[in-house]
């Protein structure tokens, strides 16, 4: 336990912080100070497991947690250069603020690191009297499943920016693991979270599930009980027009400097012998526009027909994100991969496809549930 304490608590402001959860003196050196805690290893071993927990949760989920449960002189305090917040000692405060905190950075991790799939109603309700945040009582939802969905607990509820996160947690299939000794099994289930952001006033809804199907009947179940009248949800397939798509292509090729850069391009029937499919990619962050420049020249175009263009990835403030352009229902939309996207950085490039290129980009997550 010393040695695994020694790799986590390293920060001095953590010492201190793990003092004040021990009611002990923050007062001294850091060796001074990590005897102390060495001295109640009962909390001791809190403190591991919380250093634990949070070795794989994203700097997201914490900060977001932060924001919803500490006030606002705490987050003052721990906040290092350019606004981030120093994750282990943010955990540590968040535990001493409220134990049951930990809870809300576990699911808002599971949230960040998902896709969410964009639903809308399908036809239009007028919002009834009664706010959803009051229907979204844990209380309530619960009672509103129990008879169709008896196997879904309520999680914890979130408020989100223009909305709300609920979260409901079911167990997901049995499963086992061995003890440490290997000669005893612990049986249980693995359980799976199913993320419900509602917004509008619950005219639409972004998904984030492992099972689509279920997931899409929870928010139909939700919605026909709050707004009192058979609801279904459908995909929100923005539509655009191929001239604004060329026109972000051409912006991109041109070299000017427009906030992101293309950095792959994946092609069918390009203008070689066969009509290939054809690929061009950059590992690093440089723009490949310079080469596809050259091969026009060359070749002939090879954007000049968006059915072909089977994907670009563009570099937006250092992630690479996939952009597609499908048809849906006769319709051309602009999807894009947000799996690898924490949530607000999601947010916040659709907010900039939509303020630069005047393109409603939505998750390529719709495709698959």
């Amino acid at each position: 336990m010393e040695e695994q304490l020694r790799v986590h608590l390293r920060d001095k402001r953590c010492l201190e912080l793990s003092c004040d959860l021990l009611e002990r003196s923050r007062m001294g050196t850091a060796a001074q100070l990590f005897q102390r805690i060495l001295s109640r290893p009962e909390w001791a071993v809190q403190l591991l497991l919380i250093a634990r927990f949070g070795l794989f949760k994203s700097a997201a989920a914490v900060r977001d947690a932060a924001l919803l449960n500490l006030p606002p002189h705490r987050q003052r305090a721990l906040e290092l250069h350019r606004g981030q917040l120093p994750h282990l000692l943010t955990l540590l405060s968040l535990f001493q603020h409220d134990p049951r905190s930990l809870a809300q950075v576990r699911c808002l991790d599971v949230w960040h690191r998902r896709g969410a799939a964009s639903l809308i109603l399908a036809d239009k309700v007028l919002l009834p009297e009664q706010p959803i945040e009051d229907f979204l009582v844990p209380e309530s939802v619960t009672a509103h499943l129990s008879d169709a969905f008896p196997r879904l607990r309520v999680e914890t509820l979130l408020p989100r920016s223009r909305g709300h996160l609920l979260f409901l947690r079911r167990p997901l299939r049995q499963t086992w693991h061995w003890r440490e000794d290997r000669e005893e099994v612990d049986h249980g289930h693995a359980e799976e979270l199913i993320i419900l952001h509602f917004l509008d006033g619950g005219r639409e809804v972004r998904l984030s599930a492992s099972t689509g199907l279920l997931s899409r009947q929870v928010a139909d179940h939700l919605a026909s009980a709050f707004f009192g009248q058979p609801c279904r949800y459908i995909d929100d397939h923005r539509p655009t027009s191929d001239s604004a798509i060329q026109n972000l292509l051409s912006g991109l090729l041109s070299g000017a400097p427009l906030g992101l850069k293309m950095v792959e391009l994946v092609v069918d029937n390009a203008p070689l012998g066969g009509l290939p499919r054809l690929s061009i990619t950059q590992m690093d962050s440089e723009s490949i526009a310079p080469a596809v420049a050259e091969l026009e020249a060359r070749f002939g175009g090879l954007l000049t027909r968006v059915d072909d263009i089977r994907r670009i990835k563009v570099c937006y403030q250092g992630s690479r994100i996939n952009l597609s352009f499908p048809q849906v229902g006769g319709q051309r939309v602009v999807h894009f991969g947000d799996a690898r996207l924490d949530h607000d950085r999601a947010a916040a490039f659709q907010d900039f496809m939509l303020r630069e290129f005047g393109l409603q980009v939505r998750s390529s997550e719709n495709q698959r549930t």
